[in-house]
């Protein structure tokens, strides 16, 4: 699910809350747990092209908040 919270400020509930600040720069703040990545970019699409994302920060390293990131930054290296 992803929900508008105000004006560029998305919530998407994966297994973790991921936010998304649709701005200058499109940011997603955590990721969530690799396993939710195609419910993650079925969400974020519904607002922005998810390849269009600018920044990902990372608030911290547990997998429910970080795997799909640090999977996708190993991608594009």
């Amino acid at each position: 699910m992803i929900k508008k919270i105000t004006d560029g400020v998305w919530k998407v509930v994966v297994d973790s809350n991921v936010y998304l600040i649709d701005g200058e720069k499109k940011i997603v703040i955590d990721t969530g747990p690799r396993e939710e990545r195609q419910e993650l970019i079925f969400f974020l699409s519904k607002v922005v092209d998810p390849k269009n994302v600018d920044i990902v920060i990372l608030t911290h390293l547990h997998y429910d908040h970080s795997e799909i990131g640090r999977a996708s930054c190993r991608e594009r290296v």
